[in-house]
């Protein structure tokens, strides 16, 4: 179990989310900070300790949030779970175990895949362009 700490949460807080008004913030963060099912799993949030604390955080702050974006559980998803702002999850490099609809590609031309997050703040539209395996998604905020 991993967590975040009073010291971090407070920074996260006053800080990081302490941004002026017409900015929109976007949080990265390793482990996904939801209880929601990513990929049939529904664990995640209590491998942070602090999970409901920096969930509250974010639930708290009046800052134009666009979206919380993850790693750690291997698939791709975006879960729109109770907080306010959609949570981003993407899926590993090379074969995955965990991400039954991923397929091989060690050493492949779609070994790895990495997104590329725009926002449009007009339309508060945030597109997702996946180089490698998967595909592009969208959300609005």
């Amino acid at each position: 179990t991993t967590g975040f700490g009073t010291e971090q949460l407070t920074w996260l807080e006053n800080t990081a989310l302490a941004v002026e008004s017409g900015w929109t913030v976007l949080v990265f963060t390793h482990v996904p900070p939801t209880a929601e099912s990513i990929n049939g799993n529904t664990h995640y949030l209590s491998q942070i300790s602090d999970g409901e604390d920096f969930r509250e955080v974010i639930a708290n702050s009046t800052v134009d949030i666009a979206g919380i974006f993850c790693g750690h559980c291997h698939a791709s998803a975006i879960v729109t779970g109770d907080l306010r702002c959609p949570i981003v999850t993407v899926t590993t490099a090379g074969g995955s175990p965990y991400d039954s609809a991923e397929g091989a590609r060690a050493g492949t031309t779609t070994e790895t895949a990495i997104d590329i997050v725009s926002v449009n703040k007009a339309t508060r539209t945030v597109d997702i362009t996946r180089l490698g395996i998967g595909s592009d998604r969208s959300f609005t905020y």
